[in-house]
């Protein structure tokens, strides 16, 4: 059995209702309200605290988690087709069919071992499964 891993670490905070994320192991991220709500920790581990506990919202989302939930937090960056473009991150679920078919190419000649290499492929055969066809 796969190891449990975190693959999207984020909080809300509750009082301003800023969504935190935390993209890497010192990537600490914290709102500006008295609240003061912060995330660290990547996808290394999970860190989060503010001045009330009971004003922050975990958004942790784990390899175990159902596949529409995984497929909602996966995000890939990217900056266009002719790399001009600004950095932008896009849901699993929002990239077109050319992009992840890319994607795994590139990822499955360089990066074989990418801990999301599995999502970009279980999400074609989503896609497959549920007649799903994101053009560009």
């Amino acid at each position: 059995m796969e190891n449990r891993q975190l693959i999207h670490n984020s909080v809300t905070c509750l009082e301003c209702g800023e969504v935190l994320e935390s993209l890497h192991v010192h990537d600490y991220r914290t709102c500006n309200c008295p609240q003061a709500t912060s995330v660290d920790g990547g996808l290394s581990y999970e860190r989060f605290g503010g001045k009330d506990l009971a004003k922050i919202q975990s958004n942790h989302i784990y390899s175990d988690s159902p596949f529409e939930v995984i497929r909602e937090h996966v995000t890939r960056g990217g900056r266009g087709r002719n790399m001009d473009e600004k950095l932008k991150y896009v849901k699993l679920q929002d990239i077109n069919e050319s992009w992840l078919a890319a994607i795994i190419t590139y990822e499955e000649e360089h990066r074989p071992n990418n801990r999301y290499l599995p999502y970009y492929r279980q999400e074609v055969e989503y896609r497959k499964t549920n007649n799903i066809k994101i053009g560009e």
